[in-house]
This record gives structure tokens, C-alpha cells and sequence, in this order.
């Protein structure tokens, strides 16, 4: 699935990502398409900035146009216009961006749409449901992510990375239920989301428990949620090293 190529005495790497789709070279950098398109750009244009990935949105893909019509239409390369590998945050973003009109619960979260109102309840599940309906290449694990408020941070923290612990152990079994007797070849690759905030310990435990699951990468979570920059690098150094 990866392939490295070179790797500099920093530790930065460059290689080849093999997806369903295409192989794509890495590092990366994915144009945000929210709702299926960057905005104010032609699928063209994005195209032609040398962008290989790009990245949607499995919340707000669900509530409009909604998975099935989507898939119904040919999936979310037809829609979007783009024969290029897609990526698909799994709406594990909006626990922490839509704080304000969500619940958690072991089950999942219950959000209101501040548009319309709407009641959108989203569990490992029904996230690995929904972008596989999609057509997603890289399907995101759903995740419990934490801003970082000093005076609720550590709190969060640990609960985030408990949960999102066994909410990707749902999501990794839900995977495989709907991929079960798809080539590995033909599946889209499923990611795991390491969270802990800025404390190293959380983040080390939470690293290596994703690292020891059948999950084809990992990604790093909750992150540019609030802390400043140097604190962001720290973190990500530190990250790098395990």
C-alpha cells in the first residue's frame, strides 16, 4: 500500500500511496471539497494545481445531497467531477466543531442541524456506512475529538482517547462487514485517528493502540483545534518519533 522512496535524516519521508483509485506521491496536500467541491475552483482548476487527493466531508455530504443519492449517481467521483483518489473526514470534526448542538454518548452523537433543524445521529456504524455509500478511497475511522480549553482539557482528553479507542474497534468491525469478499486491491483503505491533545502520554498510548489494529494508516487528530503553532510542531516532532 506504501511505498517508500526516500527518507531524510530528519525523518520526513517521500513515497507512493497506492489507493483503488491511483497511487499518488507523498506528501500531500488535499484541497478541502466540504460538500463535494472547492469552492469558487472548476474540478479542472483544482486539478491543475498539481493537487492528487481530494479531501470531503461525511457529515455534511449526509445531510446534502445524502449517501444514497450520491451513490445513486455514481459515487462521489462522478459528483465531484474528479478521477483522483478521495478522502472523507468521517464527522469525527464535528464532535468538536459543533459543540454547541451535539450530545455524546458511548453509541455516538446526536447533532441539530443549525439550518434546518434536523436531528443527525452519526455512530461508528453509521460514518462507515455512510462513506461507503459515498465512494470514499480513504475512509476516516469515526473519532472523538476534543478542543483544547485548559480548563476542560484534561478531562476530555482522557475520555477522548477512551472512546475513540473503542469507537475505532466499532468502526474497523463495520469496515470489514461491508468490504467482506472485496479484493483488497478493489476496498478502499481505512484509517485510525490517534488523539491525546497535547499530552504526550495520552498521545503515545493512543498511537500505538491504532498501530496495533488492522487499520491501513493512521492519522494524527485533534489538532489546529485551538493550540498555538509551536505547540502543534512539538507535538507533531514528538509524534513522528514513535
Amino acid at each position: 500500500m506504501f511505498k517508500e522512496l526516500k527518507t531524510h535524516k530528519n525523518g520526513a519521508r517521500a513515497g507512493i500511496l497506492t489507493t483503488r483509485t491511483t497511487p499518488v506521491k507523498t506528501p500531500f496536500f488535499m484541497p478541502v471539497a466540504t460538500r463535494g467541491a472547492v469552492k469558487i475552483l472548476e474540478p479542472s482548476e483544482v486539478a491543475g494545481t498539481g493537487a492528487q487527493v481530494l479531501l470531503e466531508n461525511t457529515y455534511h455530504l449526509h445531510i446534502a445531497p445524502g449517501e444514497k443519492l450520491v451513490k445513486k449517481l455514481g459515487g462521489l467521483h462522478k459528483f465531484s467531477a474528479w478521477s483522483g483518489p478521495i478522502l472523507t473526514d468521517s464527522g469525527g470534526f464535528q464532535v468538536f466543531s459543533l459543540a454547541h448542538v451535539r450530545k455524546i454518548t458511548e453509541e455516538g452523537v446526536t447533532f441539530k442541524d443549525p439550518a434546518s433543524g434536523q436531528q443527525i445521529i452519526l455512530t461508528p456504524e453509521k460514518s462507515m456506512q455512510i462513506q461507503y455509500d459515498l465512494g470514499s478511497d480513504i475512509i476516516m475511522a469515526f473519532d472523538d475529538l476534543t478542543g483544547l480549553d485548559p480548563s476542560k482539557a484534561k478531562v476530555r482528553e482522557e475520555e477522548a482517547v477512551e472512546r475513540t479507542r473503542r469507537w475505532l474497534l466499532r468502526s474497523i468491525a463495520e469496515f470489514k462487514r461491508l468490504t467482506a469478499g472485496t479484493p483488497k486491491t478493489k476496498r478502499p483503505l481505512l484509517f485510525g485517528i490517534a488523539q491525546g491533545g497535547l499530552n504526550k502520554k495520552l498521545r503515545q498510548k493512543s498511537v500505538k493502540f491504532v498501530q496495533s489494529t488492522e487499520v491501513d494508516g493512521l492519522a494524527i487528530g485533534g489538532l489546529s483545534v485551538g493550540e498555538g503553532t509551536r505547540q502543534m510542531h512539538d507535538m507533531l516532532e514528538f509524534l513522528a518519533t514513535l
